[in-house]
């Protein structure tokens, strides 16, 4: 199992390896303010500012809608597959979350936080982080 910091140090690298890829390719042809789909997939995200994104979203940089991938070739989408694949077996990917958000959730005890807020073998799972995100899921508690 990995260190938190060693975590950080592939987090850092996927997500360098991410944005080298965007710039090369340039997938959403970005031009005055307007991509390939008119309206940026990021719309309406909490980190967006005028000038882009304002954290090191990695999942973000990894996923692209239909019309971007339709503007690169199938050796651009193997290398972000490849980085996704090892985001995904080291925990990194977090929906529209930061360094900051993705490195709290390694941290943060899911476990701990079940077994005091969940009665049943089935429960929607309100999660309220104090960094101000939110999550709702379905989840299987087990061992009650």
């Amino acid at each position: 199992m990995k260190t938190v910091e060693e975590k950080m140090k592939i987090f850092d690298d996927l997500y360098s390896q991410a944005c080298e890829l965007l710039a090369q390719y340039n997938p959403c042809k970005v031009t005055n303010g307007e991509c390939c789909r008119k309206v940026f997939c990021c719309y309406g995200c909490d980190y967006l500012g005028p000038k882009g994104c304002k954290v090191e979203a990695l999942l973000c940089r990894i996923w692209l809608c239909e019309s971007a991938k339709r503007n690169v070739d199938t050796s651009f989408i193997a290398k972000m597959l490849n980085i996704y694949n090892i985001g995904k077996k080291h925990g990194l990917l977090v929906a529209r979350g930061s360094r900051k958000d993705v490195f709290d959730l390694i941290s943060w005890d899911a476990e701990e936080y079940s077994r005091n807020v969940c009665d049943s073998r089935f429960a929607l799972v309100h999660f309220e982080f104090p960094w101000g995100k939110t999550y709702k899921i379905v989840a299987v508690v087990n061992n009650l």
